[in-house]
């Protein structure tokens, strides 16, 4: 699924929306940053009487933001999210177009969902994306297209010329500090985190998997993979989302094969040494 304006058939959402774990992450920093940005803190065994699933070691050293986001801490975003009122975590999933319907070929898609419960627990599970939140391949793309620009985000369609230049649908103003704090958060995730396998030689790929429970009660997962390239003069966004597997392995590897044949074919591809 492509970004910059166009995206390839088949076009395919979810009906209805699907969590987005931890591929919502960023969209809930702005906040967060304009208040304290330095925050570090050790991942628990257990936080409001609850275990959130992260795949990194338990060991690791205290996580600040870029780590956090390398390594999917959920741990350190509930932390966060008990630091915003629900009112506060609410605004910014519909600032990054969460709730609200997309259009893809001038046609709306489904708004998903977003309903942020008043008690620490549930606003917990919002926050990581587990509950309360249901979100589209294209919303999700949506959101990430503002980090991607600074602040603009673009209409998707599944077919356009190659005369038509792509129009902002709206933009956000946003500090630069706090685009490069996200940005560098999610570059670190492809160099040394969780989206490893979607890097690109020579390319500075930004990213972010999730991985989701399915709504089907099976016990299976849903995989995403969100991100863009090259971080700081972005061409191209794309978002991989699978019914079944996981983000590090299923969605995040599609991704990098995804990228790198798309700078392969423009010849800015570097074959490792």
């Amino acid at each position: 699924m492509w970004h910059c304006g166009h995206l390839p058939a088949p076009f395919h959402e979810p009906l209805g929306g699907a969590p987005p774990a931890s591929a919502r992450e960023p969209p809930g920093l702005p906040r967060f940053l304009q208040v304290q940005r330095k925050r570090c803190g050790h991942c628990p065994q257990s936080q409001l009487g609850s275990s959130y699933r992260c795949v990194h070691d338990p060991a690791a050293d205290a996580f600040n933001l870029s780590s956090a986001l390398a390594n999917s801490c959920n741990y350190f975003f509930v932390a966060l999210s008990l630091r915003l009122s629900p009112e506060a975590l609410a605004h910014w999933y519909s600032v990054f177009g969460f709730g609200s319907a997309v259009e893809v070929d001038a046609k709306s898609t489904s708004a998903g969902r977003v309903s942020v419960p008043l008690d620490a627990r549930g606003k917990a599970l919002a926050a990581i994306g587990e509950q309360n939140v249901l979100a589209t391949p294209a919303q999700v793309l949506l959101a990430y297209s503002f980090i991607a620009t600074g602040g603009e985000a673009f209409g998707l369609w599944t077919r356009r010329s190659s005369g038509d230049s792509p129009t902002p649908l709206r933009r956000i103003r946003f500090k630069r500090s706090t685009i490069d704090a996200l940005t560098g958060g999610l570059v670190e995730c492809v160099q040394s985190g969780t989206c490893q396998t979607a890097a690109v030689p020579g390319i500075r790929v930004a990213g972010k998997t999730g991985t989701a429970t399915a709504l089907d009660g099976s016990g299976a997962t849903h995989a995403w993979f969100v991100g863009f390239a090259p971080a700081g003069d972005p061409e191209v966004a794309l978002v991989v989302f699978l019914e079944r597997g996981t983000g590090a392995h299923s969605a995040a590897p599609l991704a990098g094969e995804i990228l790198r044949h798309y700078f392969a074919a423009k010849g800015r591809e570097k074959t490792p040494r």
